[in-house]
């Protein structure tokens, strides 16, 4: 049994190598806001658009139109960026995701690849 569990790992981490040099679109959302077309219209440079979250409000880490984690705006060298603070698992995105998820997802993504 345990050199079924091995086989079974080596062929996951082989799948994930595989998928390790794979480009994805990658968003953060701040927050997201409806306007009529009427106000759209009047944007210019210098308008403000006021968002549904609150300073201090968690942002999305979003990865081809699905959230993955959770994190905060951060500040660095005059940039923004985001520190992750949680990182999402499947059902629901309430649950923090492992490794075994993540070997799982690979090895799937692989076998639809070769065939």
């Amino acid at each position: 049994m345990a050199e079924a569990n091995l086989a079974s790992t080596e062929v996951n981490t082989q799948a994930l190598s595989f998928l390790l040099d794979v480009k994805l679109p990658l968003s953060i959302s701040f927050g997201s806001a409806r306007l009529p077309l009427k106000d759209v219209l009047k944007l210019t440079i210098g308008s403000c658009v006021e968002l549904n979250r609150m300073t201090g409000d968690p942002v999305e880490i979003i990865v081809n139109d699905r959230v993955i984690a959770r994190g905060e705006v951060v500040v660095v060298d005059g940039n923004y960026g985001v520190r992750i603070k949680q990182i999402l698992g499947r059902s629901e995105g309430t649950q923090d995701a492992d490794a075994a998820g993540l070997a799982q997802f690979a090895h799937a993504l692989a076998a639809a690849a070769n065939g």
